[in-house]
């Protein structure tokens, strides 16, 4: 009954279709566009799913990987990178007299490998810290195993502070933000995104292709395979040693203009009109 301009689904849920479709039907000059904030790679082969995308008249995209997965089922379909806004925020200050490592997100084993993390923040030498924000996700003995083992073995160099409702606010300064996720379920880790907007450069795993959209060579961070545990490592002594300088805040941030909230305003405005 309300005729709207535009529908826009963010979930990626063959189940819908039927409903998308009833709606094209009683709304047939309407267009109907995806916004999925989910990876779909891993469903591409599912004949439901293709016949799913190809219900939309065009799609937003939250990445290029995204845009490239979505081009592989729907050539016929317009599809526009406008990626996902990142607010704005105060730097955070460069730690000057310790290597001050960050890690804000779930706790997780399966998919974040936190515990797979820390087993190679105890083979690092030299003056560094880090502090851990997050919670178990489903499964709370994540927790456990990962207090046990800072306890056992980095109780003077790691601190586990748990979920915090803000946890950016409760760090004065920073050096270096980690990610050593394995997640496929992804697109665009946004938690790289919002230390970098606050001048924190970023060593992460390549979890995910939208990795190519966030880093920029040698100026804010470092990108290492997924399973080289030993370039991580490589990487994390470099920069304690000093043997390779962080790129400074303002050259980080810079990076991260193609996800203000005033430039994604503009590419998603440009692509509905």
């Amino acid at each position: 009954k309300d005729r709207p301009d535009i529908l826009l689904v963010v979930n990626m849920n063959p189940q819908f279709a039927p409903y998308i479709r009833l709606f094209k039907t009683l709304c047939p000059n309407t267009p109907v566009l995806s916004y999925f904030h989910l990876s779909i790679n891993s469903k591409l082969q599912e004949p439901a799913v293709v016949e799913f995308l190809n219900l939309f008249d065009a799609h937003l995209a939250i990445s290029s990987g995204m845009q490239e997965d979505l081009f592989s089922v729907t050539t016929d379909k317009p599809i526009y990178l406008v990626y996902n806004p990142i607010k704005a925020s105060a730097p955070i200050a460069r730690a000057q007299t310790v290597t001050k490592f960050i890690y804000l997100g779930r706790c997780e084993d399966r998919t974040k490998r936190v515990y797979e993390l820390l087993g190679i923040m105890k083979r690092l030498r030299g003056n560094w810290t880090l502090d851990i924000f997050g919670n178990g996700g489903d499964n709370p003995q994540e927790i456990e195993r990962i207090e046990a083992f800072i306890a056992a073995e980095l109780s003077d160099k790691v601190k586990f502070h748990g979920w915090k409702e803000k946890p950016w606010d409760m760090l004065d300064e920073a050096s270096v933000l980690l990610l050593h996720s394995d997640s496929t379920l992804e697109v665009l880790p946004l938690v790289l995104c919002e230390a970098m907007t606050r001048g924190i450069p970023c060593v992460s795993s390549f979890c995910v292709p939208g990795l190519r959209d966030i880093f920029v060579a040698n100026e804010n961070g470092w990108l290492y395979d997924i399973e080289d545990e030993a370039a991580c490592q490589k990487i994390l002594q470099a920069i304690i040693d000093q043997k390779v300088a962080l790129p400074p805040a303002q050259a980080v941030i810079k990076t991260m203009q193609k996800f203000s909230t005033a430039q994604v305003t503009l590419n998603f405005i440009n692509a509905l009109a």
